[in-house]
């Protein structure tokens, strides 16, 4: 790497791969991107000062040291991989072709084979084109992870991580974040990207602080309206007596209630009563959900009013009217004081406004968009509240926008690429004055002239708090107005956001530039694959694609078919498929009777299925009375023949699979087939499967080419015209069988398939 890789030309930055006069040179900026050039780094830079500035230089001087590797930049949404790839283009000497854009809106067959020299995409993509083995990252020289933050538990990002360091000596990440959370958090995204540098910058450094500029923030109380404090009233009343009351078991007193602190005495006391086969604590555990469903809608109450209670309680009923749903949620939707809240959110939600917020809502928006001529934000956590506040903006004569995320597969209402990108479009360029935004506004967009945001509701996330001031302020000073509903939750989350804020802020900080110079490198626990794996192919069923083992099975180098499989998760040769099982999934496959119909599939479809069990403590994780289970397990291992598999975590399903799959493909040779879902069981049923091998033949031809000519030899030993002489099959399906026969296999082709 050159000593001097960034020139200052006048008040401009200089660098072969950078446009002339396109980038303002910085200090703060080239002095992190310097720094992050030599070491998988995490940078921690407050919203607005250009982190992907720093990124662009990054980006230039990787390519400009090997033209011949990629680099690929990853970020959470599609409208701000957009926004990326626009800026790219502004910034680096590289053509728009050479700049690529993969999200879920490009199909399949317009991406490339090999990857552009830049290439900007959505992790979850990428992480579908690693698994299954259409990219590989060998050649790509640096990941750039946007938002990096979200490089923790299960998310893409660190799956995609692990898969870089094991196909690419000298791997090298760089991660960008405005928040990068607590102590816990900040060690795991270090840990999770390798990192040795934590390079952070505050908005007190002397080399920050004159770009940044001020945010005034306006708290506005709103009282709730007496049928809303009414109904509030009703449901705390029944949690209480849910929890404190003479009759409830002593394990619940002095619990506090708060979701997470319910969801944690309800996991250990579940544990305790599979152990002890106590149903008094079972029946415990069935009041600590009923408590939590309790929760979420004063919660619901609290955050969005009526309207978003209703909705709730809406979903809730259809549930319980759901085959097979709890006997506590009915009664919970039965009780007199459940019953007399939702009236009494009806009565409020005939009002006009029915959410007084929406007038503290108009009064500012009155004052700073009417009246100043501002552009706001206004940010709203539930879309139904999003729908709500844009009926009553637009009954007003507001001139206003909404923007939510992408439709969720097969579901409606959501928002494409495209229209999102014409939603931020309009907003920055045409006369909207608001802009009504749930999570997809809150990260990383760069809505410029956004001189106001407002929060509608409040989130304990100090990440979520800043990204959302982030988005005013950032050419000029802005303000942010949070609205709250008095003495509820609305109001606790605000002072516990604003806390965790002040704690990340000093964190950041405190933060020096080096923190794990000697650290332990991730790649040392991952094995590259070796060239005798290369040949393992695994069939996977689509249903899986999202799972956690699909993701270790391609660490370890296999090749992974996706495909709808009638029997079985994972098919790993001709005889062996896989299903594989939770231990919760376990537990409800018997309460269903599900389990004992895919046993059968299975032992009727394949010569050595196996049944592999996925959790830590089966006995405790599943729920199941302890009889119960071995009573299944029992069934399984000797009414059906089916050897189980039991493992710990996702890790070591991959290993049995692939060790597995091993062992049949590369000493064995015999290798996955997906055909029909039933094994033959007699002689002309095996040779109905044998035929139905054949080019263009399915059951019912075979059948024929049987009678007619009455042994698979007999077929196999016809020429094409006499192939001809049965109905069905013409002169091209004849000509095929026969090259099928006759023609000698040559060694390049894949005689795996």
């Amino acid at each position: 790497m050159a000593s001097e890789p960034f020139i200052k030309e006048g008040s401009y930055l200089e660098h072969p791969m950078i446009r002339n006069r396109s980038v303002e040179w910085r200090d703060y900026q080239v002095e992190l991107a310097r720094s992050a050039l030599g070491d998988n780094s995490l940078v921690a830079l407050p919203t607005g000062l250009g982190k992907t500035i720093v990124a662009a230089l990054i980006v230039a001087e990787r390519l400009n040291q090997d033209p011949r590797t990629s680099v690929i930049m990853l970020a959470p949404t599609r409208p701000l991989c957009q926004q990326h790839r626009e800026l790219m283009i502004r910034v680096l000497k590289l053509g728009e072709s050479s700049i690529g854009l993969w999200t879920g809106e490009l199909p399949p067959n317009a991406r490339e084979s090999s990857l552009p020299r830049l290439l900007i995409a959505t992790p979850q993509l990428i992480l579908n084109e690693l698994t299954e083995g259409k990219i590989k990252l060998d050649g790509t020289s640096t990941i750039i992870l946007d938002e990096a933050h979200r490089a923790v538990g299960n998310y893409a990002y660190v799956a995609i991580a692990r898969v870089y360091f094991s196909q690419r000596k000298g791997a090298h990440v760089v991660g960008f974040t405005a928040s990068p959370g607590d102590p816990r958090r900040l060690a795991e995204l270090s840990t999770n990207l390798n990192a040795a540098r934590i390079l952070a910058r505050s908005e007190e450094d002397a080399s920050v602080s004159k770009y940044v500029e001020k945010i005034n923030t306006h708290l506005v109380p709103v009282a709730m309206p007496p049928a809303m404090s009414e109904a509030r009233t009703l449901l705390m009343n029944e949690l209480n007596e849910l929890l404190y009351s003479q009759s409830t078991r002593e394990e619940l007193h002095g619990l506090r209630p708060t979701f997470r602190s319910i969801t944690e005495r309800m996991f250990t006391l579940r544990k305790k009563a599979v152990a002890s086969q106590d149903y008094e604590l079972l029946n415990a555990v069935k009041t600590l959900a009923t408590a939590r469903r309790l929760l979420l809608m004063i919660e619901r109450l609290d955050l969005g009013g009526p309207s978003l209670f209703l909705d709730f309680v809406a979903s809730q009923t259809e549930q319980a009217g759901r085959s097979g749903s709890a006997k506590s949620l009915k009664q919970l939707l039965r009780t007199k004081r459940v019953l007399d809240a939702v009236e009494l959110a009806k009565l409020q939600l005939r009002l006009d406004p029915p959410n007084p917020k929406l007038v503290e809502l108009g009064r500012v928006l009155e004052n700073e968009v009417a009246q100043k001529g501002k552009k706001a934000i206004v940010f709203v956590s539930y879309r139904s509240c999003a729908d709500e506040v844009l009926n009553f903006l637009e009954k007003r004569g507001t001139n206003v926008k909404l923007l939510v995320g992408q439709r969720a597969s097969g579901q409606s209402g959501g928002m494409s690429q495209r229209e999102q990108r014409d939603v931020l479009e309009e907003f920055r360029e045409g006369p909207a004055g608001v802009l009504i935004a749930t999570q997809v506004g809150e990260e990383g967009l760069d809505i410029a002239g956004a001189d106001v945001v407002v929060f509608y509701d409040n989130t304990p996330s100090a990440i979520r708090l800043v990204q959302r001031l982030g988005r005013t302020a950032r050419f000029a000073p802005g303000d942010a107005y949070l609205l709250y509903f008095s003495g509820t939750s609305d109001e606790r989350y605000l002072w516990i956001a604003r806390k965790r804020e002040k704690s990340m802020r000093a964190l950041v900080k405190s933060l020096s530039t080096k923190i794990r110079s000697n650290g332990s490198s991730l790649s040392k626990f991952i094995e590259p694959p070796t060239e005798s794996t290369s040949t393992v192919r695994i069939v996977v069923d689509e249903r899986e694609r999202s799972s956690q083992v699909v993701v270790e099975l391609s660490n370890l180098g296999a090749s992974l078919q996706f495909d709808t499989i009638e029997v079985g998760d994972y098919i790993l040769s001709e005889d062996i498929a896989v299903e594989r099982k939770t231990s919760k999934d376990f537990a409800s496959s018997i309460v269903d009777g599900r389990l004992f119909e895919q046993a059968k599939q299975l032992k009727d479809t394949f010569l050595s299925p196996v049944l592999l069990l996925e959790g830590s403590d089966l006995l405790t994780e599943s729920g199941l009375h302890p009889n119960a289970l071995r009573g299944a397990l029992i069934s399984i291992m000797f009414d059906y023949g089916i050897p189980i598999l039991q493992v710990p975590t996702p890790q070591e399903a991959a290993m049995y699979l692939f060790r597995i799959a091993q062992r049949e493909q590369v000493e064995h040779k015999r290798f996955p087939r997906v055909r029909e879902a039933r094994k033959p069981l007699s002689i002309k049923e095996s040779q109905l499967y044998l035929l139905s091998g054949l080019p263009h033949v399915e059951k019912t031809t075979a059948g024929k080419l049987l009678k007619k000519f009455g042994s698979p030899l007999k077929v196999f030993n016809k020429s094409a015209a006499e192939l001809m002489e049965v109905e069905g099959i013409g002169k091209i399906k004849a000509n095929k069988i026969r090259e099928v026969l006759t023609k000698e296999a040559e060694e390049k082709e894949d005689t795996n398939l």
